[in-house]
């Protein structure tokens, strides 16, 4: 991760994501026959992505419907906002089930 305190920019990476947290693809630092690659498996600008299970060497991720693991060092070339609860969310999960 990278924080800039002037513009207050964060950079995040694939990589980065622990087990159950979910990102937005940003962009893709591969380039040649690994960049189209893992762009046709799914890792597109905009997707949705979630880290399903980390071990020592791979990390698994769900992507357009499947599940798709890579190494670390190819996950770090990848760079990603993570996905934040919005407040209508939290309220939503907090009172479900009880009456107002």
């Amino acid at each position: 991760m990278i924080y800039r305190r002037k513009n207050m920019v964060t950079e995040h990476r694939l990589s980065s994501l622990n087990t159950g947290e979910s990102c937005i693809i940003h962009s893709i630092e591969h380039c040649g026959s690994l960049r189209r690659r893992l762009m046709e498996l799914g890792f597109v600008p905009g997707a949705k992505a979630g880290c399903l299970h980390r071990s020592s060497g791979m990390t698994a991720f769900s992507i357009s419907g499947t599940v798709i693991a890579l190494r670390r060092c190819d996950s770090e070339m990848i760079k990603v906002s993570p996905l934040r609860l919005d407040s209508i969310q939290k309220h939503t999960s907090i009172t479900r089930g009880k009456p107002f």
